[in-house]
């Protein structure tokens, strides 16, 4: 920081960010559930949030999901109703029992998914993921990407992140 131009010699308030360019391979893309490179996948993560993400020591934190609940072979989750896509659409369940039987389908996501027999939405803010059998640390497989529905074969799925990709494809 420099120095304030003002008396009293404090430092001057940071610039506000509007934007950040990030690498990536254009040719790998930032689809989250077809990309293959690491580098490219975190990326595709500033685009697109999860139900949960796991903290330092594995600790499911809500990101999408407002409570996760089990009711033995029933992973029951309740999705925030404040969530948007970058086109300013809500986040509903339909969207995320969409996008988790598309990574279910997929090499990076398919294990984590591997016990799930059945997604259903009864209604627009409830997930409910039908298990194989009970398993209380299922919660920890919740952090698939959400796009919206119908998008996850586009080249670049319509995200629910905290960034938007610009016009020149490489800056958020």
């Amino acid at each position: 920081l420099a120095p304030s131009s003002e008396g009293g010699g404090g430092a001057a308030a940071p610039a506000a960010l509007s934007s950040v360019r990030i690498p990536y391979d254009p040719e790998d893309g930032l689809n989250p559930f077809t990309c293959q490179g690491l580098q490219n996948y975190y990326a595709a993560g500033l685009l697109y949030d999860t139900l949960v993400a796991l903290d330092s020591v594995g600790t499911p934190r809500n990101r999408l999901a407002q409570e996760v609940t089990f009711d033995g072979s029933l992973c029951i989750v309740k999705i925030r109703t404040d969530g948007r896509f970058t086109d300013g659409s809500p986040v509903t369940a339909q969207d995320v029992a969409y996008s988790a039987l598309t990574a279910k389908e997929t090499p990076r996501f398919a294990p984590e998914l591997a016990r799930v027999l059945e997604v259903s939405a009864p209604d627009n803010y409830t997930v409910v993921f039908l298990l194989a059998a009970p398993d209380r640390y299922f919660a920890r497989s919740l952090t698939f990407p959400v796009v919206k529905a119908e998008t996850a074969a586009d080249p670049l799925p319509v995200g629910s992140g905290r960034f938007a990709l610009g016009e020149g494809g490489d800056l958020l």
